[in-house]
């Protein structure tokens, strides 16, 4: 494994500069072949990653390119020696990126470059910064080339080379006033002076010999003078080498004399290595960490795919063996972990016990809610008139109540079947995920497995439904009115509270605890009138007792309550200027004295149904899928029971343990990785040592 592979698409050296500053020319040397197009007009019009591999093969003094395959252009995989072939490759992969214009396109082109002189090294090629859009583009080219430019600029472990065109001023650099925002510590950025053979002696070089001595405008990494060739030069097809003897022609001139080790492209490519070297060996050991982090996760992987402990076994025993291996995994996740309990995600059991538990109170709550007041009031008033027909309301009536608290019950049933059915998936779905973790190089055994586990849990669910049906058809039609917290509704009214209930709401309207509602008053006063109001509901009370069903509770809510209404409707009286000792008489106020009634014993009902409720889910369901996991005395079979009695024959064993392709190929990834990150921390080893001197 080379340093380029170490690195892969990592550490980039990018060049980046106005248009026709050189930076195509730059790379071409630093690459040591003229492979990039060349020209006054925007010529690089997409970014091109030029990865340079040095080869092995050093009497072999061959260099070629490779170009990868592009299906969406057509292209097929490229290889080639001639280098104005490679040129006109590049030309046309970059047409079909842009679709014939001279606009930009931030898809690159990748050229692989193969040689024995040349050391590892990773370039990208960028199109200059530009002003003015010419003919063929869009207006908004500048802000097309800002946009991809500064992509690479902003990326950390790219070495930003800012070529600026050493006969103009270098504060027209856009190179260098993006790199003071994207590298402000100058970590990252060398500046390289073209065309150093076209400067005016006297002030030129004075200005030019100042930005290489680091005087102008420093840079931590300093400057670097190159020449490049003319477009003349390049169209009478002088060599790249010529720009050699111009550098040298320079570094031993008196004028540059103080400089000489920042003049050539030799010198920068030295340079370029050096600082390539001390980056990658400053990364180094965040590579080697996370290489063994990934070693250490795809043994821990191929460990557990590993199935050689049943090597020694026979056919019926090693499937004996994974069923024991799934049921206590399984009853770990249901039951609870004695040893390594994880902190980082709820187990099975866990999720079940959360969900069970608050939805529950998150169903009860909507079943309050399954009503509208004015709608409920509505019935009740109906129920009522249909009760008395011709005759006019006395009293609360028992059959009212049970109609009412009939209808608030009913609202629960299919709240809590959806629980159920949210429920049973979960389970379902976590036993088959624990069950697959095991089994799933084993798909015969697997689906199996799964089958039988499914049943008992359809089982479950199906007695589960039967008893919440019961439950609810109990509480829907039987009302207990001789409950002993119902005995307390009296004191709940003298103390002036309507509706209370724990969740505090009722009804879609969420009618809050005596806010939203009239209090209902106990105070009956002295005088007259009073007496007079007691003296009637002491009587009406007398006969409920003796003659309703259920009498002793009425009096018990009708003295209180018949106390509140009598007295609002006395103090209308009063407002009137009349005198009278009249009670609820009208079928609208009787039926709010039922509204009541109905929801005090709801109250009752609803704890009871959010207390029973995850107690039946959790025995019938988890419990009971526990007990077909270890073979319960309770039960008739078990799943090791029910696997045993499928092993009729060796060919079924045999057929049971056949492995998925899938698990095969895993097994070979794994163990390509493994090999994988074993080497990559061989080399990080190896490289380390190397790069000491760095």
């Amino acid at each position: 494994m080379s340093l380029s592979h170490l690195s892969s698409r990592k550490f980039r050296i990018i060049a980046v500069g106005n248009q026709s500053s050189g930076k195509s020319s730059v790379l071409q040397s630093l690459i040591g072949k003229e492979i990039l197009p060349r020209g006054d007009d925007i010529v690089t019009r997409c970014p091109q990653f030029i990865r340079v591999h040095q080869t092995e093969d050093k009497e072999e003094n061959q260099d070629y390119v490779v170009f990868p395959k592009e299906e969406q252009y057509g292209h097929d995989e490229v290889t080639e020696t001639d280098m104005s072939k490679v040129m006109a490759e590049i030309e046309k992969r970059t047409l079909a990126r842009v679709n014939g214009t001279k606009n930009v396109s931030q898809e690159e082109i990748q050229v692989d470059f193969y040689s024995s002189r040349f050391p590892d090294l990773q370039f990208v090629d960028l199109p200059g910064f530009t002003k003015t859009a010419v003919e063929g583009q869009n207006k908004d080219i500048e802000q097309q080339v800002l946009d991809l430019v500064l992509k690479y600029m902003e990326n950390e472990e790219n070495i930003i080379l800012a070529i600026q065109d050493s006969t103009q001023d270098i504060a027209s650099s856009e190179a260098l006033k993006f790199a003071e925002k994207y590298d402000p510590n100058g970590e990252r950025t060398i500046g390289v002076l073209t065309k150093l053979d076209r400067l005016d002696h006297g002030t030129d070089t004075t200005r030019v010999i100042n930005y290489l001595l680091n005087k102008t405008k420093p840079l931590k990494l300093g400057y670097f003078g190159v020449v490049n060739r003319s477009q003349k030069q390049i169209d009478e097809g002088l060599e790249m080498k010529v720009t050699l003897v111009a550098e040298e022609r320079i570094r031993d001139g008196t004028d540059y004399r103080v400089v000489k080790n920042r003049i050539g492209v030799d010198f920068l490519r030295k340079f370029l290595t050096h600082i390539l070297a001390r980056t990658i060996k400053d990364k180094l050991p965040y590579i080697k960490n996370k290489s063994k982090a990934a070693l250490e996760s795809v043994c821990a992987q191929l460990e557990e795919l590993d199935d050689n402990h049943l090597q020694d076994k026979n056919k019926r025993d090693a499937i004996i063996c994974l069923a024991e291996e799934v049921i206590t995994d399984l009853e770990e996740q249901l039951g609870g972990f004695q040893t390594g309990v994880s902190c980082e995600k709820l187990c099975l059991g866990a999720e079940l016990n959360q969900k069970i538990k608050r939805e529950t109170i998150t169903k009860a709550e909507s079943s309050r809610q399954f009503y509208s007041h004015n709608d409920f009031h509505e019935m009740l008033s109906t129920a009522l008139a249909n009760m008395y027909a011709v005759r006019d309301p006395l009293m609360p009536v028992q059959l009212v109540l049970d109609k009412g608290v009939g209808m608030l019950t009913e609202a629960y049933r299919n709240n809590f079947e959806c629980l159920l059915k949210d429920v049973t998936e979960l389970l379902s779905d976590g036993v088959e995920r624990v069950t697959k973790s095991k089994l799933e190089q084993y798909p015969y055994f697997f689906n199996m497995v799964k089958s039988m586990l499914h049943e008992e849990i359809n089982n479950s669910k199906d007695k589960i439904k039967h008893h919440l049906d019961i439950m609810i058809d109990i509480n829907r039609r039987v009302v207990n009115t001789e409950h002993p917290s119902f005995d307390v509704i009296g004191s709940l009214k003298k103390k002036r509270i309507r509706y209370p209930n724990k969740n505090e709401i009722w009804f879609k309207e969420q009618i809050s605890i005596a806010d939203d509602f009239q209090q209902v008053g106990s105070d009956l006063g002295d005088g007259e009138d009073g007496e007079q109001i007691r003296n009637i509901v002491d009587t009406v009370g007398d006969i409920v007792e003796n003659v309703v069903p259920g009498g002793s509770m009425i009096k018990s809510v009708l003295k209180p309550t018949f106390h509140g209404f009598t007295k609002d409707l006395q103090n209308q009286d009063k407002k009137n200027k009349i005198s009278t000792a009249r009670y609820p008489s009208k079928i609208p106020d009787e039926a709010n004295v039922h509204v009541d009634l109905c929801v005090q014993y709801m109250k009752i009902l609803d704890e009871i149904l959010v207390d029973q409720v995850p107690k039946l889910f959790i025995t019938m369901l988890v419990h009971r899928t526990l007990d077909y996991l270890h073979g319960s005395s309770s039960l008739d079979k078990s799943l090791l029971r029910e696997i045993t009695q499928k092993l009729s024959s060796e060919q079924e064993a045999e057929k049971l343990l056949l492995k998925s392709r899938e698990h095969s190929d895993r097994i070979a990834k794994l163990k390509g990785l493994k090999t994988y990150y074993e080497e990559t921390i061989r080399v990080v080893d190896d490289t380390y040592n190397n790069l000491l001197e760095f």
